[in-house]
């Protein structure tokens, strides 16, 4: 009976053995197999070939960040395709540091670290981005093939020319664009009223606006110019919309869509006329003591009409004698 009992317990050591040994394999294999995938992934990067990028998304996969907002494929392609424009050289580093195998399934963690050359867009020089993220992935094979299915961002760091910049959470983000939001739309009602002080009563004292070709002009000169401007006008409304808005820290760039409607007597004719300003604008806020303000603007594109007719902008008339 003893030798008996002696034998099951060995066959069964063995094949526990096995069990372990085949396990282990397994999970290797995927290992490996993910592994491969990530090289394909950095591969694809260092060309900016976001559809190579994004190969191993599965279609319905879903991406949630530190905050809890969730993307899907075709957002977060849109979202690539869009940055890659402004970038000139991208690496990408992963590094798996567990993964736990369940048959099909897979649970990743991941490190990875994003570097990237890119344009800055406040003096189209170049700037270096990098980003340091974990991540749990849930991965699934399907037909022999490893896809992604879900990721969610665990943590986060980035860092602009070497200085770490805080990541903003979409609630910060909301936060502060209703604030600079706000601030339009005294802004607004401060044009209504010819009201000079209050439509700039966002602006920093060392504020600077970029024309068109370069030229730069500060707060002395365009407060003067509103002024005479708007002196002789017998009525003015704006309207200003954000199209897109990044938060850093304390520091946001807001692109805007500014539009300007003014009826006085043109000086030519002696008849009144309709002015209308449109232009895009990328602008540069700060918040300081709690309070956000404006401390660059760069006019991107431009235009004025004439009761309909394009005309020339209101400084060029000013250069001209015109205003």
């Amino acid at each position: 009976m003893i030798r008996r009992m002696r034998l099951i317990g060995l066959v069964t050591l063995c094949i526990a053995s096995s069990f372990g040994t085949a396990k282990a394999d397994d999970t290797a294999n995927a290992k490996k197999a993910i592994q491969t995938i990530y090289a394909k992934v950095v591969a694809a990067a260092a060309k900016k070939d976001v559809k190579g990028m994004m190969a191993y998304l599965a279609p319905d996969y879903e991406e949630a960040t530190l905050d809890g907002v969730t993307f899907k494929v075709a957002t977060i392609k849109a979202k690539w395709e869009h940055a890659i424009q402004s970038v000139k050289t991208m690496k990408i580093s992963t590094t798996i540091t567990k993964l736990t195998l369940s048959g099909d399934k897979a649970t990743v963690l991941n490190k990875a670290t994003i570097n990237m050359v890119g344009i800055s867009p406040r003096n189209d020089k170049d700037v270096i981005l990098i980003y340091e993220a974990t991540s749990e992935e849930q991965w699934e094979k399907k037909g022999g093939a490893w896809l992604e299915k879900r990721s969610k961002t665990l943590s986060m760091k980035q860092f602009v020319d070497g200085k770490e910049i805080p990541i903003a959470m979409a609630g910060d983000v909301a936060t502060a664009k209703k604030a600079i939001q706000t601030l339009y739309a005294k802004a607004a009602a401060a044009a209504e009223k010819k009201d000079v002080q209050g439509m700039l009563a966002h602006v920093a004292p060392d504020y600077e606006e970029g024309e068109q070709g370069g030229t730069t002009t500060k707060l002395p000169y365009i407060k003067s110019l509103l002024e005479r401007t708007l002196s002789r006008m017998k009525s003015v409304r704006m309207t200003i919309v954000i199209t897109k808005f990044t938060l850093n820290g304390d520091k946001a760039t807001v692109l805007t869509v500014q539009t300007y409607t003014a009826l006085a007597d043109n000086p030519r004719t002696k008849k009144e006329a309709k002015l209308v300003i449109s232009s895009t604008n990328e602008e540069q806020w700060e918040r300081q003591g709690g309070v956000w303000i404006e401390k660059r603007a760069k006019a991107i594109t431009a235009k004025a009409t004439v009761d309909g007719k394009e005309s020339s902008m209101p400084d060029q008339q000013r250069r001209k004698g015109e205003l």
